[in-house]
């Protein structure tokens, strides 16, 4: 598909494409029911939209199933980008849940208008999400970028009586927009190399680039050198990383979980499948080479800085934030794996198509794992946030012997994002770094581990303060805290039972993807 079909048939775009369009269907709907303000509007809403979720996610495994693929208005739907979609559905999903009950203080507190629109603009945040993973044109690809963007932009300054609120969401739409001018400069020179918007066309050019004749060479390099800063950008690596701390510590809570996950499948998806998602298209060695060394730079340094600036963080959404960039170094790691197969032009045709698929499927299973695990750190920290969001560590101090179940779970999924075996953590980090392994990638598997195991200091900080240190909370906080909804904690310990059977029943996960 070189450019935009331009035949629209709606019965094909529904056959394709019908768990998205059932979130924009919701989104609306959410929107219409939020803004007409009647008895218990919000509760509508979020019925709406775990509803509009739900079977979003539900038709994406039908399709899997049923093996649905096609092309359709330059967007490609396969397999790849269904397993992703996926995974985006769960994540708006278990965000919708476990949020209810924090907006639902804001309204009793009789700030009804900050909250209205909230859900919807998650599951239009969503719709972005999840068209950047099946999007084939750039054009397609900017304007998904685009609708996942401004929704986020928003839903990080919806508390706008707060500064900081107000504060972050500006950074973070300042610094989007300038990421976003230098991918679309990107993109106008890959165009003006190839004269194609469709994301193989440089794929392809890329791999002439060592024919001297090749006159636009340069615009290909430097395109390509655009586009991959916008994406180091979204996904925060270092050294685009430093939007990231302050923006998830200036949203509300059940915002920053929904972007450390969410932002995350989506954007790496993208990356992924935009350098390495064609496998019958290979690079020349020596671009190959090139590439592998740019991504293990941007690894290095994503590991390195983000595992050591988290020792020195006292609020506990900095330390989940530098946990996210982290793990974006590691899945770079995954990235590098494939690039090096895919570079090795192996004799044994069959051993490198499997060595390859095994580079994808870690990548899949990390981000699964991550997202849970993240996902289920912020579900506690969300149902500890009911006056104010929780902020320091020190805040968590005594939190065992008030709210045992809650400090449990909180300490599983940070043990498990530290990678602590037989977590589910474990399991993903093993399998990646196996990968990694099996390619050569030797110096940058044991930087990985060395620094996988540094992680683990600033993850045990918050347990250390629920279980060894003496609460400090006045009666008031106590009493909050002990109104925690019996749902959220069915849904935290559904949560927790899920980590612990990813790490003891590996292969029946893995087999998933």
């Amino acid at each position: 598909m070189a450019e935009i079909e331009q035949n629209f048939s709606f019965s094909q775009l529904w056959h394709l494409g019908y768990p998205t369009l059932i979130l924009v269907i919701a989104a609306f709907t959410a929107l219409m029911t939020s803004i007409m303000r009647f008895k218990r509007s919000f509760l509508v809403t979020s019925i709406v939209s775990a509803l509009g979720f739900f079977l979003s996610a539900l038709g994406t495994i039908f399709q899997i199933k049923a093996e649905v693929k096609g092309l359709f208005f330059g967007l490609e739907f396969g397999l790849y980008g269904q397993v992703l979609a996926l995974i985006i559905a769960l994540i708006g999903l278990v965000v919708v849940l476990f949020s209810y009950r924090y907006w639902l203080d804001y309204e009793q507190e009789g700030k009804k208008e900050i909250i209205p629109e909230t859900m919807a603009l998650m599951l239009f945040s969503a719709v972005g999400m999840q068209l950047m993973l099946f999007a084939q044109n750039w054009i397609i690809f900017v304007l998904s970028l685009e609708v996942m963007s401004i929704a986020l932009y928003i839903l990080v300054g919806i508390r706008r009586y707060q500064v900081n609120s107000a504060e972050g969401a500006l950074k973070y739409f300042l610094l989007g927009s300038v990421a976003a001018a230098i991918m679309l400069m990107g993109i106008s020179f890959l165009y003006g190399a190839t004269g194609s918007l469709d994301m193989m066309s440089f794929l392809k050019a890329f791999s002439l680039l060592k024919l001297p004749t090749y006159s636009a060479g340069i615009l290909v390099k430097a395109g390509l050198l655009l586009v991959l800063i916008g994406f180091i950008f979204k996904i925060a690596a270092v050294p685009f990383h430093f939007w990231a701390p302050d923006v998830y510590e200036a949203a509300p809570m059940p915002v920053t979980g929904f972007m450390a996950t969410g932002v995350k499948v989506a954007a790496f998806g993208a990356f992924f499948r935009i350098l390495m998602g064609i496998p019958y298209i290979s690079f020349d060695a020596e671009h190959n080479r090139l590439l592998l060394n740019f991504l293990g730079l941007i690894f290095i340094l994503t590991v390195v800085v983000a595992n050591m600036t988290a020792l020195r963080q006292k609020s506990i959404k900095r330390v989940l934030a530098y946990s996210s960039i982290a793990h974006a170094g590691y899945l770079l790691l995954g990235v590098m794996s494939y690039i090096k197969h895919q570079g090795q032009g192996s004799s044994h045709e069959l051993e490198q198509i499997k060595t390859m698929f095994g580079s994808l499927q870690s990548i899949l299973l990390y981000l699964a794992v991550y997202s849970l695990l993240t996902l289920g750190a912020f579900a506690v920290l969300t149902n500890l946030s009911k006056k104010k969001d929780l902020e320091n560590i020190e805040e968590l101090k005594g939190l065992a012997g008030r709210q045992p179940l809650l400090a449990a779970a909180l300490s599983v999924f940070l043990f498990a994002l530290a990678g602590i075996p037989p977590l589910g953590g474990f399991f993903a980090k093993y399998y990646l770094f196996s990968q990694a392994i099996a390619t050569e990638l030797y110096l940058y598997a044991v930087i990985g581990i060395l620094f996988s195991a540094v992680s683990l200091y600033y993850y045990l900080a918050p347990v250390v303060a629920m279980y060894f240190m003496k609460t400090e909370a006045s009666q008031e906080q106590v009493q909050s805290e002990i109104s925690t909804p019996f749902y959220s904690k069915l849904l935290i310990v559904g949560m927790m039972v899920l980590v612990f059977y990813v790490g003891l029943f590996p292969q029946s996960v893995l087999d998933l993807f």
